[in-house]
């Protein structure tokens, strides 16, 4: 059970980046990296999937729209 939980994380992870990498005008490699996962164990059958706290403040606004700022270029989403 753990490997497969561990498996999907991974999975969910690699979408994640992949969608980043389609979406976003050129995203660095700390961007693309910002996603995470951590895998389930035996003793502790849950595995998590997220965004690194840095990237995820920036992140936001692409995610839930609004008013963001990258590169010093105030943008409307």
């Amino acid at each position: 059970m753990a490997h497969a939980l561990t498996g999907v994380a991974r999975k969910i992870e690699a979408a994640e980046r992949t969608a980043f990498q389609r979406h976003l005008d050129n995203p660095t490699p700390f961007t693309v990296k910002a996603v995470g996962s951590v895998g389930a164990r035996k003793d502790n059958l849950r595995a998590k999937v997220f965004v690194r706290d840095t990237a995820a403040a920036y992140l936001e606004p692409f995610e839930f729209g609004g008013q963001h700022k990258l590169n010093g270029q105030a943008l409307l989403n």
